[in-house]
């Protein structure tokens, strides 16, 4: 079953709104992590001409941020349980990250995360 905001209690709603906020920087941190490592690759290959090199790097800039628009501008509060859910099930929260939920609230993050997949196809 899927949940969203308002099926949560107060307390839940404020772990919801905590994931949501941490989410967003996991996901710009590991971003900015992986377009490091390929910098780096960039700078330290030689290159007869940087420019197509620069360009790739610009672009994965320019298609993160139309992505953060995407997933992020226009999310209300009813749509937190999902995109926690997703970043969940791309392994951008783990298990501890959960551990400030009532029971109530964990098992409708879980039941919300299943009815997900099931969605998927996985």
């Amino acid at each position: 079953m899927l949940y969203d905001y308002q099926d949560f209690s107060k307390n839940d709603k404020k772990q919801l709104v905590r994931l949501y906020n941490l989410g967003v920087q996991r996901e710009m941190d590991h971003f900015l992590k992986e377009s490091l490592l390929q910098n780096q690759k960039a700078v330290l290959k030689n290159h007869e001409d940087i420019r197509p090199a620069y360009w790739e790097l610009a672009n994965s800039f320019k298609d993160f941020s139309k992505h953060l628009v995407r997933t992020y501008d226009n999310t209300t509060h009813r749509h937190y349980p999902n995109v926690i859910c997703r970043l969940l099930n791309e392994e951008h929260f783990v298990e501890a990250d959960l551990d400030g939920f009532s029971p109530e609230g964990l098992e409708k993050i879980k039941s919300t995360l299943a009815s997900m997949r099931a969605m998927d196809g996985e």
